[in-house]
């Protein structure tokens, strides 16, 4: 999964679980910064040479937690998808 992967769907469940599950994504990758720099640091080296797994996912992570808190919390407080102007 990636910070600019999206999913579209008309179902309010399947929404808030794929929005959950892109929160806990970026928090894992927040709160594991030396698992992430593990993995990363065994890429192929030419990959790696001008780049650091922190500018590359972390920073981008921390960037986006925001949104992915917003979304999370949109999708639990408002029913989008039950609402009745919407299935009429």
């Amino acid at each position: 999964m990636e910070l600019n992967t999206n999913n579209y769907s008309n179902n309010q469940e399947e929404m808030l679980n794929f929005s959950q599950k892109k929160l806990d994504y970026v928090n894992f990758i927040i709160n594991n910064q030396d698992i992430v720099d593990s993995k990363f640091n065994r890429l192929n080296s030419s990959f790696i040479r001008d780049s650091n797994s922190y500018d590359m996912f972390v920073k981008p992570a921390i960037e986006y937690k925001e949104q992915a808190q917003l979304t999370v919390n949109i999708f639990s407080k408002y029913k989008i998808f039950d609402s009745i102007d919407i299935r009429a």
